[in-house]
């Protein structure tokens, strides 16, 4: 996982999640993080989501897998794709959106292989995120994953 540069006032640090290899074929996100800041409305969160595949010397996006400034908290309630399983990674039972200021845990996070459509080809992928303070970026992270023909998702460090 790599983070943006030069944001400003972010609102949380995940640099103490780390990637952790919890069997032959899956890695897990483990580890700390901290919400820096609850002073954004819940209407003015928002998060961009891209994917894209190794090809070559770059990445071609997948059109399929872009959201651009979506409202985030819609996101966290409402998502049967990504957020479920986060969910139930965090060491928190009533985590509310936008969350708290505070530190957490996220514990063996392994993204749910079973919603990854069957005509994902296999191969190398980045995938972006990013989160807004209505147009101010406070968040942005890219990680880097392997989808192998087994549909097991293992990302790589």
């Amino acid at each position: 996982m790599e983070k943006y540069d030069g944001i400003k006032d972010p609102v949380w640090d995940l640099q103490d999640l780390k990637m952790k290899k919890v069997n032959k074929t899956h890695y897990a996100l483990d580890g700390i993080y901290t919400v820096l800041r609850d002073n954004i409305p819940r209407e003015d969160i928002k998060m961009s989501f891209y994917a894209a595949r190794r090809k070559g010397n770059g990445y071609e996006p997948l059109p399929f897998a872009q959201l651009h400034k979506k409202d985030f908290c819609d996101c966290w309630e409402n998502d049967q794709f990504v957020m479920p399983a986060i969910k139930n990674s965090i060491n928190e039972t009533n985590y509310k959106c936008p969350p708290l200021k505070g530190t957490f845990a996220l514990v063996k996070y392994i993204p749910d292989t079973s919603k990854i459509p069957a005509n994902i080809l296999d191969g190398l992928y980045r995938i972006n995120y990013e989160f807004y303070n209505k147009e101010e970026m406070v968040g942005g992270y890219k990680i880097h994953v392997e989808l192998q023909k087994d549909k097991n998702l293992d990302a790589k460090i």
